[in-house]
Parts: C-alpha cells; sequence; structure tokens
C-alpha cells in the first residue's frame, strides 16, 4: 500500500523520525518545518494525510490548516494536528480550523504510524 503523508513540524527529531517509520511502511513522505511550507507542500505533493504541529514558526498550524481547508483547488487531506496543547479550548480551536484528529504530545510514533495506515485505507476505499 502506498501513500501520501506530508509531515510538517519544526522538531526535526520529531519530524525524522516519524518521516523515518513512515518510509519504512512504504508510505511517500513529504517534510516541512513551518504552515508556510505546509500549505505549499499540499498543493504541489497532495498528501493523503498532513501529520501538522500547532505552534511553529512564521505560519502555525492553525493557520496552515485554514488556508488548505479554504483552497477549493485541493483534494482535502486527513489533518493530524500534534500539539503539546491539551486544553479543551486548544482542541475546539483545531477543531473550528479544519482539524480531522487532535493528539497531544507525547504520543507513541508507532501507534500514530499504524493509525495513518488505516486512515489511508479507509480513503483508497471510499
Amino acid at each position: 500500500m502506498t501513500g501520501r503523508v506530508l509531515v510538517v513540524d519544526d522538531d526535526d527529531d520529531l519530524a525524522g523520525l516519524l518521516t523515518t517509520r513512515l518510509r519504512k511502511v512504504d508510505f511517500e513522505v513529504e517534510r516541512g518545518v513551518n504552515g508556510n511550507a505546509g500549505v505549499e507542500l499540499t498543493r504541489a505533493f497532495q498528501p493523503d494525510v498532513i501529520l501538522l504541529d500547532w505552534m511553529m514558526p512564521i505560519k502555525s498550524g492553525i493557520e496552515a490548516c485554514e488556508e488548505i481547508r479554504a483552497d477549493s483547488r485541493l483534494t482535502q487531506p486527513h489533518i493530524i494536528m500534534l500539539s503539546a496543547k491539551n486544553g479543551p479550548d486548544d482542541v475546539a480551536r483545531a477543531r473550528d480550523a479544519g482539524v480531522d484528529e487532535y493528539i497531544t504530545k507525547p504520543f507513541a510514533p508507532i501507534a500514530l504510524v499504524d493509525h495513518v495506515r488505516l486512515i489511508v485505507e479507509v480513503r483508497a476505499t471510499s
């Protein structure tokens, strides 16, 4: 199974770990280091799933999500926000921006990769 995943996070260690694990299970993976890069890579790469950090320089994950959701030319990806913010208002703000799922850091990378695989499988059969 091949799916496209975009990892957008300014934490090089976490982004590298996720990228490596996703590639090991045959995903095509691109990486962005801020919200601007995430929006541009979404347009160019057309990912099935975006793993999107909230707090990044230049443009936040929330701002990037809003811009992606507003672009009617895109096939809309499944967006999973990864954040250390864990308050109910934070989750509500992310949902309002168009995030499909919200996962708080720290999390188990292996479980996240398995979850991404399931999302891609379901999207492929829809």
